[in-house]
């Protein structure tokens, strides 16, 4: 007799925070240009959390979470979901596709990848440098 494996079932609450957090982590990388749909599926028997169909040539995304799932749900867990669908995959998405292409050039792939490194330069750098001056200005607060 087999064991049936356990499952847990992803609430409204759920996808509730799993859409705000990827569309905050699309502002915070700054990829506000694209055009992203949320949605949710059965993906357990493919043995992941989530996944994204993405077009580069018109900037649209569909970025959808599992309904169910083989371990039990977190918060942290949702939330690094959306981040991966949007930081490790749309972030990345231009590189992709340049790599795929049959006929590309060095220069499309450092186009692509400098694309990239600006979006980081401007969620991530700008922000944290912004920090310092602050602490820097005003070492007591």
């Amino acid at each position: 007799m087999s064991k049936k494996k356990r499952e847990w079932k992803l609430t409204e609450e759920d996808f509730s925070f799993f859409k705000d957090e990827v569309f905050r982590y699309i502002a915070q990388f700054g990829l506000l240009d694209w055009d992203v749909e949320v949605g949710k599926k059965d993906l357990s028997g493919r043995e992941q959390h989530g996944d994204i169909f993405a077009r580069t040539k018109d900037k649209t995304a569909y970025i959808r979470i599992s309904s169910v799932w083989n371990e039990p749900l977190t918060q942290k867990l949702i939330s690094k979901t959306a981040f991966h669908e949007v930081c490790g995959e749309l972030l990345l998405m231009p590189m992709y596709r340049e790599a795929e292409a049959r006929f590309t050039t060095q220069t499309a792939i450092d186009v692509a990848a400098h694309g990239v490194i600006r979006r980081l330069e401007n969620a991530v750098f700008e922000r944290e440098w912004a920090e310092r001056e602050r602490e820097q200005e005003h070492p007591d607060v």
